[in-house]
Parts: C-alpha cells; sequence; structure tokens
C-alpha cells in the first residue's frame, strides 16, 4: 500500500507509517468497499474530492466520519497538504496500447496527479476531462519529451457520473 500527499502543489511526500486515523478509514472503505484499488482526498478549502476508485468505477464518497478525522489529521501534521491519495495497487504504464474513450488515465509519475477520462481519440489527440477541465493531450509530442500515462481502467463504467461530478476548480491547462 502506498500513501503520497501532494503539498504546495509542488512536493509529493510518501508516508511510510500509517496513522491511527488513515487505519480506521482503511477498514471502513475495505468493509463498505473490499474491491477497492485507490482513495483520493483533495483538499479545496471550501469543497473536498473525495474519491474511491474501484476496478471498473469511480465513487464519490460522502458523510464518511473516518474521512474528517484524517482531514483533521492532515490539517495538524501536512498544514499545506493539497491531496492525499492511498493506493493498493500499482497502475501500469501505458506501452503501444491504442486509445479508446472512456479510459480512465493519469499522468505517470506521483499517484497525486488528477485523474483523467479520454473523452475522445483523434489520431495522435487525446480529449482529456481533467477532474473537470477538458483539455487536449498530443500523445507524439508528450512521449518525444517523456511523458507517459497510467492505465486506471480501461473502461470506466460511470463516464456520465464521472463528467456530471462538481468538481472544484483547479488550475487549468491551455486547451
Amino acid at each position: 500500500m502506498k500513501i503520497e500527499i501532494l503539498t504546495n502543489k509542488s512536493s509529493t511526500l510518501t508516508i511510510e507509517n500509517q496513522s491511527k486515523e488513515i487505519k480506521e478509514l482503511l477498514l471502513k472503505i475495505q468493509q463498505k468497499y473490499p474491491d477497492w484499488e485507490e482513495f483520493v482526498l483533495s483538499n479545496h478549502k471550501t469543497e473536498q474530492i473525495r474519491v474511491l476508485k474501484l476496478m471498473d468505477k469511480v465513487v464519490f464518497l460522502n458523510r464518511i466520519p473516518e474521512i474528517g478525522k484524517v482531514i483533521e489529521f492532515l490539517d495538524k501534521h501536512h498544514f499545506n497538504w493539497e491531496r492525499i491519495v492511498i493506493s493498493k495497487k500499482n497502475f501500469p504504464v501505458i506501452e503501444n496500447l491504442i486509445f479508446h474513450e472512456g479510459m480512465l488515465v493519469r499522468e505517470y509519475g506521483s499517484n497525486t496527479n488528477a485523474y483523467q477520462l479520454v473523452k475522445e481519440v483523434n489520431g495522435d489527440t487525446l480529449k482529456l476531462i481533467q477532474e473537470g477541465k477538458e483539455w487536449n493531450y498530443n500523445i507524439e509530442r508528450q512521449s518525444n519529451a517523456g511523458f507517459k500515462l497510467r492505465l486506471l481502467c480501461e473502461n470506466l463504467i460511470n463516464v456520465d457520473e464521472f463528467n456530471a461530478h462538481g468538481w472544484p476548480a483547479t488550475k487549468t491547462r491551455n486547451k
């Protein structure tokens, strides 16, 4: 299990030991969603994203008291935290894969990178929805620059729910 915290939008901290608060949250998640693969909590102050990634679906979580305890822990020990990701799985880097609509991906590197849903494929360009913001990703240009994507899900079954979720405003990319 890997726990990463993004701070100051630039540095990522990997936590080796789980706090009591994180252990309690993971126990609650495991009981309710035994097939979970990844938990994401983003701190946008007014609105927080609470996402649980299952094998082929994302679930938006509400009203879980253990999340509040984790937020208090993070505010106390990592006051400038922006995103925490707890992953049970190491998602594969996409190599020579044909992209298609409905794939859920993330830029290679830190697990704290945003979820991106492939909305459309047009030659070497992917139209991606990055947690509510649409942008174009040129596969060839990004590959030549050393950028890679990780495959989180081959076919997300709740694409409409993912797109309709009220994602808080984030730093946007150029379209």
